[in-house]
């Protein structure tokens, strides 16, 4: 359960679709669409070339635009060689050929010391440096920052992932991930926990009410080694990034089992956070905040054994965004802003976002998803309701028909979001009856998902309401 209740906002990584977009653009549509928290990265190449300054005024622009609760991304950019990248290599992967070499993604001087006699930081410390660059010209306008982006990120899924925790002698539980598998810091655990160290010695100097964050972990068994290794005294908030549609299948005797629906979906994403809180919970640290600041489904996808569909985005977003809440996670920054292709011609990453295709979109005439119309209907029903566990309990959701919770709006007023089950693969079908308790008046409001695009409100008619696979949100007419 969520030790303490958090105001409900949804935030977003506002991502790059062309010049015909300013920061600042990108932000409105977010805004738009209800996303009101931004995920903002100045990479280590970016630092080096233009200088922190460059990125001061945009960055205002957007707080000035009402987002609040923003998280700030120290790290490299993807696959990008910068000028103060440390030499060291290591042994290449068994793909490689023999003897061949690897070289980290970290920055020169990792392990000089962070400050100076005189308490300035240490220029040797390359990675001090660009913090403390950071810090100085961005820290007013973020409450979040986390230490590089994905560091344990892989194409050794099997052994980080391992469905069976620890069934096989090279599953990550067993053993150090190895340079060579993390292409985006190709370096051991070790070493991304120093990265922690220094930064968060730095960010404490010039905020020290900064949240410090993980650097946006994947994997389960990345975080056990970093916090068995001493990870845990150099953060104060874990953040962690989920794509459910590569997990909803099992294999059978007799193959693999399908489940690509939206509650086996958002189901997967409650276990995965799950699985995390155990994880922290080994090493004394299950107090600690966890936040969410990339998950998202795609809406299409070429790949038979991927979840897609409109109606199946909408209802894992609505439903994942809530129950995260309900289950002890504190904030969520969706990915991304806006889809960067068009179907049948897109990846599954592409179709992801607020807004069809932004990179062939006119300024002015953009298309919200679903995604975006539903994002939109919680931002104007739910913005900063907080999730009431007594309420949740008195609706006596029980059953395996139908499921939901409660949340309580600023004004005192009792927000229930109610649906049928999903259970059947590839299809969001479903329908199902539920009685309103007789502790509950009967004086709400029902809004669909789409309330935002459709302004259509029904007052609720009786006790009994007719369920679907898409959430309905009651929301009481009074306090």
């Amino acid at each position: 359960m969520c030790k303490q209740p958090t105001p409900f906002r949804v935030g977003n990584n506002p991502g790059w679709y062309g010049n015909h977009y300013q920061d600042t653009d990108i932000h409105q549509l977010m805004k738009n669409a209800g996303n009101l928290s931004t995920r903002y990265f100045i990479t280590l190449p970016q630092w080096e070339q233009n200088g922190m300054q460059t990125f001061t005024q945009r960055i205002k622009d957007v707080y000035e635009q009402g987002f609040r609760y923003n998280l700030y991304t120290f790290t490299n950019q993807f696959n990008t060689d910068y000028a103060n990248r440390d030499t060291t290599t290591y042994p290449a992967g068994p793909s490689d050929p023999p003897g061949s070499t690897v070289r980290t993604m970290i920055p020169k001087g990792i392990y000089q010391p962070i400050f100076l006699a005189n308490g300035t930081v240490n220029p040797a410390n390359k990675w001090a440096l660009y913090v403390e660059a950071g810090m100085k010209e961005h820290g007013l306008y973020f409450d979040y920052f986390e230490i590089w982006n994905e560091p344990d990120i892989t194409y050794n899924q099997g052994e980080a992932d391992d469905p069976n925790l620890a069934h096989s002698l090279t599953s990550w539980w067993n053993r150090q991930p190895q340079p060579w598998e993390v292409w985006n810091t190709v370096c051991p655990v070790e070493d991304y926990i120093r990265l922690c160290e220094v930064g968060y010695k730095v960010i404490k100097k010039y905020k020290p009410t900064a949240k410090v964050c993980t650097g946006g972990f994947g994997f389960p068994s990345y975080g056990y080694w970093f916090h068995k290794l001493g990870g845990a005294k150099w953060y104060d908030v874990l953040s962690i990034h989920m794509y459910p549609h590569y997990y909803l299948r099992e294999w059978t005797p007799a193959g693999f089992v399908y489940y690509r629906h939206s509650d086996y979906a958002m189901n997967w994403s409650i276990n995965r956070l799950k699985q995390w809180q155990n994880v922290l919970e080994q090493f004394d640290a299950g107090d600690r905040e966890i936040i969410c600041t990339e998950i998202n489904i795609p809406r299409y996808s070429t790949n038979p054994d991927v979840i897609s569909g409109d109606m199946a985005q909408v209802n894992w977003t609505i439903k994942t965004l809530l129950k995260f809440l309900q289950h002890g996670l504190s904030r969520t920054w969706l990915f991304v802003a806006g889809e960067s292709a068009s179907p049948p011609n897109a990846t599954e990453f592409q179709t992801m976002g607020l807004y069809q295709n932004l990179v062939t979109a006119t300024p002015g005439q953009e298309v919200k998803t679903g995604q975006g119309v539903a994002c939109t209907t919680l931002w104007k029903l739910l913005e900063d309701a907080v999730y009431d566990e007594r309420l949740t309990a008195s609706l006596n959701l029980y059953s395996s028909k139908i499921d939901g919770l409660a949340m309580l709006l600023p004004s005192g007023q009792k927000a229930l979001i109610l649906w049928a089950k999903t259970v059947q693969d590839m299809t969001e079908n479903v329908n199902w009856s539920y009685a309103l308790p007789p502790h509950f008046n009967t004086n709400f409001n029902i809004y669909a998902w789409n309330y935002s695009q459709t302004n259509t409100v029904t007052p609720l008619n009786g006790r009994i309401i007719n369920l679907t696979g898409s959430p309905l949100i009651l929301i009481e007419t009074q306090p």
